[in-house]
């Protein structure tokens, strides 16, 4: 960037007039959302936040959650614009559009043989991204398999650092699948529109408890009502406008949307799921405890008739910080081991019989 500096000081800022920079740009509205969908990614590590609560301590919780939001916001914003305005002094709109690696071109018109380590300059660089994506789907992952919601095993952690490995592990088998597809902005555009729909649904069950004055927590940030229903005008605007400018592609992101609602209801909404489900998932959770070497970190637990709680697969609840350290095995029994959690050992207080 200081050579960049040194660039537009000698008065090469001929990539900044206004019939130069903006030539041939679109400025509907439907194309400004379209781009808007495949830069929203970039700006959205905010987000990260609100799966990785329980990491906040409680005593800074109001403090610390806005100040991330808006440090994290405002400081991505003004690298990227920086970015952005050296791509500009030394690239022409043209040769960004052609180029595959537009940050590998600008560096072979302005470090010359040093270019060559770019690559391995954005890779060290990408690590970022992936650490936030990893922290917080596996946490999203955690928290919807603690509430039933999501595969029994996904709810595993290390009985240490409170790691969700096997979360973490599935995430990243999945993120390897979907780099397989091909045309990674086919990709993004999919993804992005479910997104969008799971957080405008988000959002307007924020709307719906401010407006019903539900009560929340008293640890929850608040913030005026404008605030999410502006978020929420612009999630719905974000949403329909593709729908009408690209109306395929748009079914597919909500074909892979309506499978997740559709799956969720048929194997894990019942209150009574399929033998088969139930003996897999104790199965595929066993299996994992051995392999990641992991603890349940709360058993999910539905309503019987007569108002007591069982688990889908052993009468009885763990909660991490005293955890009985069961062990599910196919064998129709639960096998008990020490577990040490924080330093400190922990001995099971009972043992229990599995039926499949």
């Amino acid at each position: 960037m200081a050579s960049d500096g040194a660039t537009a000081y000698r008065g090469e800022t001929q990539h900044f007039e206004k019939d130069f920079i903006f030539k041939g740009s679109q400025w509907s509205v439907s194309h400004i959302i379209l781009a808007l969908y495949q830069g929203n990614w970039a700006y959205g590590g905010y987000g990260v936040l609100n799966y990785g609560v329980e990491e906040i301590q409680i005593k800074n919780f109001k403090r610390t959650v806005p100040c991330a939001i808006l440090i994290g916001l405002f400081g991505s914003a003004f690298v990227y614009l920086l970015a952005n305005v050296a791509y500009f002094t030394i690239l022409t709109p043209q040769q960004m559009m052609e180029s595959s690696a537009v940050a590998t071109t600008f560096a072979q018109k302005t470090l010359g043989s040093v270019s060559y380590a770019m690559p391995a300059l954005i890779a060290l660089l990408i690590v970022g991204s992936l650490n936030a994506e990893m922290f917080s789907w596996s946490r999203f992952m955690l928290a919807g398999s603690r509430r039933g919601m999501m595969p029994t095993s996904w709810s595993l952690v290390h009985p240490e650092n409170d790691s969700p490995r096997v979360a973490i592990f599935t995430h990243t088998i999945l993120s390897m699948a979907f780099c397989l597809i091909g045309n990674v902005y086919l990709l993004v555009q999919y993804l992005t529109i479910t997104a969008v729909a799971g957080t405008m649904f988000s959002v307007g069950a924020l709307v719906f408890i401010k407006w019903k004055k539900i009560p929340v927590s008293a640890n929850a940030v608040k913030f005026p009502i404008f605030l999410p229903i502006l978020n929420l005008v612009l999630l719905v605007v974000m949403l329909l406008i593709p729908v009408i400018v690209e109306p395929i592609k748009s079914a597919v992101g909500f074909v892979l949307f309506c499978l997740g609602i559709a799956g969720y209801y048929l194997f894990q909404r019942r209150a009574k799921k399929p033998d088969i489900i139930v003996k897999l998932d104790g199965l595929v959770t066993y299996v994992c405890q051995q392999i990641f070497w992991t603890v349940r970190d709360s058993m999910p637990s539905y309503k019987k008739e007569d108002g007591d709680c069982i688990d889908p697969i052993i009468d009885l609840t763990t909660k991490r910080g005293d955890v009985k350290d069961l062990i599910p095995t196919i064998y129709g029994s639960i096998s008990t081991r020490t577990t040490h959690r924080n330093g400190a050992i922990v001995q099971p207080e009972e043992t229990t019989t599995m039926k499949f």
